[in-house]
């Protein structure tokens, strides 16, 4: 860059930080965007098995999504499962990259508003992280994740 560019850039980086702090707090995370399912009061039969079907393999909060055919459960989809380290309570499914920021990121509103309304509390789940899975037996005459559309 010449000497007139980097003044430039310098100059509009001035002009802009104040909008961007300004707006930043306010935005979404992308799963504030979608869709709730019609559950009609009824409880899940798996509450991760749902919540990751509704996510659709996209993080919650910059909406990555995994574009590997084969890649339908967590564990193949670059997704991890983010839980809030006071309660131990699952929050949602995020990227790599987002759950490696979530803890870090204190002015970027989607990673703010992420963690006062996850996932788990607009679907209505409370799921304590690690816990062991419902076996089938356990889960009869509940909603699975296609009963509620």
């Amino acid at each position: 860059m010449t000497d007139e560019e980097r003044e430039s850039a310098a100059l509009l980086r001035r002009w802009a930080k104040p909008l961007v702090d300004r707006w930043l707090p306010h935005l979404w995370p992308a799963c504030w965007f979608w869709p709730l399912p019609d559950t009609g009061g009824a409880r899940w039969a798996s509450e991760t098995t749902s919540l990751f079907n509704w996510q659709q393999g996209r993080c919650a909060i910059c909406w990555w999504q995994e574009t590997r055919p084969e890649a339908r459960r967590c564990r193949e989809s670059g997704l991890v499962q983010d839980h809030n380290h006071a309660t131990g309570m699952l929050r949602g499914y995020l990227c790599i990259w987002c759950n490696s920021s979530e803890g870090h990121r204190t002015s970027d509103g989607r990673f703010l508003n992420y963690r006062l309304r996850p996932p788990t509390e607009l679907l209505g789940i409370r799921f304590r992280y690690g816990r062991k899975m419902r076996s089938v037996e356990e889960s009869a005459g509940q909603l699975s994740f296609g009963d509620a559309f």
